[in-house]
């Protein structure tokens, strides 16, 4: 059964109902979306940078980016400009 996007399982033998919450993916790889959000993942990151996953990753750590949200790793964009600005020297 589903409600309000929560699925109800049941489990076992036992009548116990059981909550579990659907992960649900929000990736977006349009750029004008991603520029508004505060933090992206990896994708999302690689797309604005429009850079591969090695250079996106080193980018996201020598800016001090990589913020954890529970359990999911995400990088904070505002830390990724003024990286990028301080490289650029502007």
């Amino acid at each position: 059964m589903d409600v309000q996007g929560i699925n109800i399982v049941k489990r076992g033998k036992e009548s116990k109902r059981w909550c579990r919450l659907e992960k649900t993916k929000y990736a977006s790889n349009d750029t004008e979306v991603l520029k508004n959000r505060l933090l992206v993942t990896d994708e999302e990151l690689r797309c604005v940078l429009g850079v591969g996953r090695k250079t996106a990753k080193a980018i996201a750590q020598e800016a001090d980016a990589v913020v954890r949200v529970n359990g999911r790793k995400l990088n904070s964009l505002e830390k990724i400009r003024q990286y990028i600005d301080t490289v650029a020297g502007k």
